[in-house]
């Protein structure tokens, strides 16, 4: 599969996630990017997100700008990397597919370029958010009834990992028959075509 991903738990809350995602847009020569900010109900006014692009521009993007898909069609998104924020899954898997936002990532890959996800945004790429559901809960304030995700990668991403949630998981596990890989904050997972490497 074409795909070109760096899914993270927690955005750059690590050094060697900071220190990875530079290697990256180095290796790439990337100078765009576009920040969805959907998954958070303060959309790009939330501090996450204003931090997140002066980190992004700090590591040696020229360009970054804002995107909130709620409610967009017609999204013709460009630029060398398209990162999702995290916030509520189930909002921003609602109007990911409202969007047609799957095609814009497709059309990523096909040029080259990265997407990068936090928490809800790495986790949406799984086959389905059933996971968001029964283990690490976000509400379903948008009456999402369709769970099926965008299916980039063949495990339920599940973010914010802590002993505590052990339990859940091994019932969600019995329960499923899923494939599941869990993501501590300042963990993910990079992912390119078929090649796959912690970070």
């Amino acid at each position: 599969m074409n795909r070109h991903l760096l899914l993270t738990s927690s955005s750059f809350s690590h050094k060697k996630i900071q220190d990875f995602f530079i290697s990256i847009i180095k290796e790439h020569n990337y100078k765009t990017a576009t920040i969805i900010t959907t998954a958070n109900p303060k959309k790009e006014k939330a501090l996450l997100a204003e931090k997140t692009k002066e980190q992004i521009i700090s590591f040696g993007c020229e360009e970054v700008s804002f995107l909130d898909i709620e409610g967009k069609t017609n999204l013709d998104i460009k630029t060398d990397i398209i990162y999702v924020c995290g916030g509520n899954t189930f909002a921003l898997l609602k109007y990911a597919k409202e969007s047609e936002f799957k095609e814009q990532i497709e059309k990523l890959f096909s040029r080259g370029g990265l997407y990068m996800g936090s928490s809800a945004g790495s986790l949406i790429l799984s086959p389905d958010i059933e996971s968001a559901a029964e283990i690490n809960p976000d509400k379903n304030k948008v009456g999402l009834s369709d769970i099926k995700a965008l299916n980039f990668i063949d495990f339920a991403f599940v973010p914010h990992y802590r002993v505590s949630m052990d339990k859940k998981i091994n019932l969600f596990k019995q329960k499923t028959n899923k494939k599941i890989k869990t993501f501590a904050d300042g963990t993910g997972i990079y992912i390119k075509n078929d090649y796959m490497e912690s970070v």
